[in-house]
């Protein structure tokens, strides 16, 4: 099992933030998405052709590169925190590995933690790998602005 995160600053990131708010301003205007553990989610269960090639690519390729492996059976959805919003303590086990992709991360937006500790080093275009296994959270969104992450497991 692998023990620790990795991170990557990701080039495309312009690219990739065009295609994740085009996919949420469309999901949104048609009420497909669902809540949950209050955060809204973008996936394909209100939106069968619901899907981000560029940032399935890019994710893909960082998980190749970093880990040496073939990244199998890619989950992908998007989470949108709006005001108060946050995510309860889970995990995404039995899976390999899970990754957060940050897309638009206003300060005082929330804080993505693990059991021991808080990743404070978040930023628009980070891309964060860590065990699937790993049980974590994100604090609440105490900013009017909207935080945005992709997030998936490989």
């Amino acid at each position: 099992m692998i023990q620790s995160h990795f991170a990557v600053d990701v080039k495309e990131h312009e690219a990739l933030r065009a295609e994740v708010l085009s996919a949420v301003n469309e999901c949104v205007a048609y009420k497909r998405y669902y809540r949950d553990c209050p955060v809204d989610i973008i996936d394909r269960s209100k939106n069968p052709h619901f899907d981000l090639p560029l940032t399935r690519a890019m994710v893909v390729k960082e998980f190749e590169r970093l880990f040496s492996r073939k990244a199998e059976d890619i989950e992908i959805w998007i989470n949108i925190y709006k005001y108060q919003y946050y995510q309860e303590p889970h995990s995404h086990g039995p899976k390999y590995m899970s990754f957060n992709y940050f897309v638009s991360v206003p300060q005082d937006s929330g804080t993505l933690c693990f059991e021991n500790h808080a990743y404070d080093d978040t930023y628009e275009g980070k891309l964060l790998f860590f065990p699937s296994t790993d049980y974590h959270y994100v604090t609440p969104n105490e900013t009017q602005d909207l935080r945005i992450t992709v997030a998936g497991n490989i």
